[in-house]
């Protein structure tokens, strides 16, 4: 992975904060029951569109890039056109399916009648996205990496302003149905059908953005196309390598998704009428939101550490290899302590700002912050691992995290914890896979790292920083208000955390060479004459 392409993947990583952002607005718009129905609906669509073809892009782009090289030129138009033909007839079959098994998934399934418009609403999506993927891949077999870019911030951006425009409008004539019926939810039903509206007009708009750049770009293909070789893959061939390369990749997203749909499916089995759904809208609305607005960018930030890391496996650069992993990995416990212990200390806070005060969204966000930090740690692992080929591992575990976060679901369920089940089950499930997936790494690479310097001083002065922000939310909230005081707490927390490594000596003068940001450490480390 080249540097275009790994800033490509850190847009698309970061442009996931907007999405994280909508969920929040709406969470405040539509209610606990509204964003409870529509999660559901876009659960049952990232399944389908995941199955459908969600790695049509990355797939359909490196096979176009090996025929490009090779000067296969009408082999890679043949292969595109091809593609485009196979993902379109998925595409539709994928929405056909979603739109006739709305009934059965939103009443039978997971309980929900008021999501079954939702779920037909998007089911065109399945399509055009599919229509999409295959226009970002050609993108990618031509290195032009902007027109993806530009589409990840285009339909993010698109569904919160559209989200909020058909939300409202929805919700007003919604709520006139409600008080004509008598009936509360509908309002929220209504108001959750204008996002998935949002949603679909989003995804069209995008397509149209990138079939009118693919089509400014068809001089330069025409003259490649008449220049390189005589096209001789078949169709069936083609077919053939480009399934078989994205089964894996489907099977391992389906994977991911898994724990999402055991929870929504087991949560609602437990609660005995549909108001009990409303903790699961704060779940989704509320408490996920500010949890990936805080994990996304530490993932950006990782991203280009694992690609060295990989890089120099493949090389057989042992040293280097080691010393990007180690400071790759010593930013992601960095991070995620500070960001762990944070929103547990000003979970209140938190709460006031952003939640409406809701006292179980202040819950969530004392017990499950270090969802962040396992969450940080699982995706180097990961991202190493599928950038090396480890396919099989990851696979692995991935099935022992899906195994271990059902029982434990199921346990915690039995218990009466009732949605911090969720929570739970994801912490014990999220540990376990930090460490099945960090010891496999270890071994199968020979890679080492230093436990105390990159665990135990970070931990130590999360602890100091910790009080610090509880003294500080004590001090500050009464006077000042929820908002401010998290302003204050974020600055202060920021600067004694960093301070304290600092004159811990947690980071080696060349350990700064591999680790994200080192340069800004080193400044600011010799600005206090500790490095």
């Amino acid at each position: 992975m080249n540097q275009v392409e790994i800033k490509k993947r850190q847009m698309e990583t970061a442009s996931h904060v907007l999405e994280m952002i909508t969920f929040l607005v709406l969470g405040n718009i539509l209610g606990d029951n509204g964003i409870a129905y529509l999660a559901v609906a876009v659960e049952c669509f990232v399944l389908f569109w995941t199955i459908a073809g969600s790695k049509t892009a990355d797939v359909l782009g490196r096979l176009l890039r090996a025929r490009s090289v090779r000067g296969q030129y009408k082999n890679a138009g043949k292969l595109r056109r091809n593609i485009m033909f196979l993902e379109g007839i998925t595409g539709l079959l994928g929405s056909v399916l979603l739109f006739a098994g709305s009934g059965l998934l939103g009443e039978k399934v997971f309980g929900l009648s008021y999501s079954v418009v939702m779920i037909r609403i998007l089911a065109p999506a399945v399509f055009l996205r599919a229509l999409v993927s295959v226009l970002l891949g050609y993108f990618q077999g031509e290195g032009t990496e902007l027109p993806s870019v530009i589409s990840y911030v285009m339909r993010q951006v698109c569904i919160l302003g559209f989200s909020v425009l058909f939300a409202n409008l929805f919700e007003g004539y919604g709520h006139k149905v409600s008080a004509l019926l008598r009936q509360e939810n509908f309002t929220a039903m209504y108001g959750g059908m204008g996002v998935s509206a949002a949603v679909l007009i989003s995804e069209l708009f995008v397509f149209i953005f990138l079939f009118l750049v693919y089509r400014g770009s068809r001089g330069k293909e025409k003259r490649s196309g008449s220049e390189g070789m005589r096209a001789t893959d078949t169709f069936a061939s083609q077919a053939s390598v480009f399934y078989g390369s994205m089964l894996p990749l489907i099977l391992i997203s389906v994977l991911k998704l898994v724990p999402v749909l055991l929870g929504l499916f087991f949560f609602r089995k437990s609660v005995k009428d549909i108001a009990g759904m409303n903790d699961y809208g704060v779940l989704c609305g509320k408490y996920l939101p500010v949890m990936g607005i805080l994990l996304l960018p530490a993932c950006a930030l990782l991203l280009e550490s694992a690609c060295r890391t990989a890089g120099c496996i493949r090389k057989e650069e042992k040293r280097y290899a080691r010393g990007n992993f180690s400071g790759g990995l010593h930013m992601a416990v960095i991070y995620g302590m500070f960001f762990s212990v944070f929103p547990a200390v000003f979970a209140p806070q938190l709460s006031e700002a952003f939640c409406g005060g809701n006292a179980l969204a202040a819950g969530m966000f004392r017990f499950g912050s270090f969802l962040i930090l396992f969450g940080a740690a699982g995706f180097y692992f990961s991202e190493i691992q599928m950038l090396l080929g480890g396919r099989i591992q990851i696979f692995g575990t991935l099935v022992v995290f899906d195994l271990v976060y059902g029982a434990a679901l199921v346990l915690f369920l039995k218990s009466g914890a009732g949605i911090l089940s969720l929570i739970y089950a994801g912490l014990i499930a999220g540990a376990v896979y930090v460490l099945a997936a960090g010891a496999l790494l270890l071994y199968q690479r020979r890679l080492d790292a230093d436990w105390l310097q990159g665990v135990g001083i970070p931990a130590g002065a999360a602890c100091v920083t910790g009080l610090l922000l509880f003294l500080t939310g004590r001090l500050f909230t009464p006077h000042l208000g929820a908002l401010v005081t998290i302003v204050i707490g974020f600055v202060l927390g920021q600067g004694c955390y960093w301070i304290l490594l600092l004159l811990l000596h947690n980071f080696k003068e060349q350990e700064l060479n591999y680790i994200p940001c080192g340069g800004l450490i080193r400044r600011l480390g010799r600005l206090l004459r500790v490095l």
